[in-house]
């Protein structure tokens, strides 16, 4: 059985930053048809959220509650 901790990050500035990386491109059929009918699929998308939610493939809570620990001891800062 898998299990997780969740960690929510609410903020009122940027707490998250995400690109999504285009597809690459074999030269195939396919994948020119696809670039014709939706050119913005092959554009790097970049998301910056105030709100994200980290899902952490451990049950450990004390090795999550060290690990920010150790991120608010070295710059990070909270409201």
């Amino acid at each position: 059985m898998e299990q997780w901790v969740t960690v929510l990050l609410p903020g009122d500035d940027v707490v998250f930053e995400e690109t999504i990386e285009l597809p690459k491109d074999d030269g195939s059929e396919l994948v020119r048809h696809m670039r014709e009918l939706s050119p913005e699929l092959f554009k790097a998308q970049h998301y910056t959220l105030t709100e994200h939610e980290l899902h952490l493939s451990t049950n450990d809570q004390d090795r999550v509650k060290r690990a920010w620990q150790y991120i608010y001891s070295n710059g990070c800062i909270s409201k």
